[in-house]
């Protein structure tokens, strides 16, 4: 019984920092810029799951998984599409790698990179 009422109180920990840790109403513009995140721009999408990337890991959440649009299994149009796909998420990733080495977590944060 006490191990289920840990479980319940570390969800309800986690659930009450969740608006906290999303909310990047806060952020300056510099930093938004950073990770390419703007209307009508088209790293918006990606840079915004990038800077809560960024600050989940400052909270402490240990492991954080990201996905850009599932668009990269492609048979055809290669060199347009893909350049596309790359266009939207360049700037975030540096960004966040930027971010996180400013912020002194890139020495203790694994980025990985895949596709398929």
């Amino acid at each position: 019984l006490e191990g289920r009422i840990n479980t319940f109180e570390l969800a309800f920990r986690m659930q009450a920092e969740a608006p906290k840790v999303t909310d990047i109403g806060g952020e300056t513009k510099d930093t938004l810029d950073l990770y390419g995140i703007g209307d009508k721009l088209p790293t918006d999408n990606f840079g915004r799951q990038c800077l809560l990337a960024r600050r989940f890991s400052e909270a402490g959440v240990r492991f954080v998984q990201i996905s850009h649009s599932y668009k990269w299994d492609q048979h055809g149009e290669l060199k347009k599409d893909h350049a596309k796909n790359a266009g939207e998420v360049d700037r975030p990733i540096a960004g966040l790698l930027t971010d996180l080495k400013q912020r002194g977590l890139l020495d203790e944060t694994l980025v990985v990179w895949g596709g398929e």
